[in-house]
């Protein structure tokens, strides 16, 4: 159970954490496609919440192997410690508008998924620097990644591109950039996540 729960984290990590970081770096051409140029006042909110992404996917994966485990105490205290964390966040930066609530958001989404964890982990007497090692790896690259896009954002900005080519020019960027580290960083892990996901589309033999 332990080696499959490190896979899963794995696996999340490896893909939440580019994307996440990637929409917070790019977030402006997103916002001016999606949402139109009435929006641009959400552009640093949204940047800032998508960095919580990947920590809320990893800490979601939690609560059905606690049920699975029949341990739903464990599952009950950690939603619990959950929502004091985010609810104590949340109304200590009300004060600072939509921007202020985004990055208490930010900021306390990675502390449940490292509190819970740790929690879980006792409980179950699993090691915790095994997860950590598992995700440090995409965490890591997706942050240099998340650098060189943001500067490339300013840059492209700067020059007048319009939002469309720029987004692709940042999504292109982003993932030779991600790709890359992870190539020269994390080599197995990264063959592993392709593996399963050429598995997740490759089509059923016919009968």
């Amino acid at each position: 159970v332990f080696s499959g729960y490190v896979m899963a984290m794995r696996m999340i990590a490896i893909y939440a954490f580019p994307v996440g970081f990637g929409l917070a770096a790019s977030a402006a051409p997103v916002v001016e496609l999606v949402l139109g140029p009435k929006w641009f006042a959400v552009t640093t909110a949204l940047g800032i919440l998508a960095l919580a992404v990947p920590f809320r996917l990893m800490s979601s994966f939690d609560s059905p192997l606690l049920l699975a485990l029949g341990l739903p105490q464990v599952m009950l205290q950690n939603r619990l410690i959950s929502l004091a964390t985010l609810v104590i966040a949340l109304l200590a930066s009300l004060h600072w508008g939509v921007t202020g609530v985004a990055c208490a958001w930010a900021v306390a989404a990675p502390l449940v998924w490292i509190i819970t964890s740790w929690r879980f982990c006792i409980r179950l007497g699993w090691p915790v620097l095994a997860i950590v090692r598992g995700v440090s790896a995409p965490f890591v690259c997706s942050l240099i990644m998340l650098a060189a896009v943001w500067f490339a954002a300013r840059a492209a900005e700067s020059m007048g591109i319009p939002a469309l080519p720029r987004l692709i020019l940042l999504m292109v960027l982003g993932a030779a950039v991600y790709s890359a580290l992870m190539l020269i960083g994390a080599r197995d892990a990264t063959a592993e996540a392709w593996g399963m996901l050429r598995g997740a589309f490759r089509r059923v033999p016919a009968s």
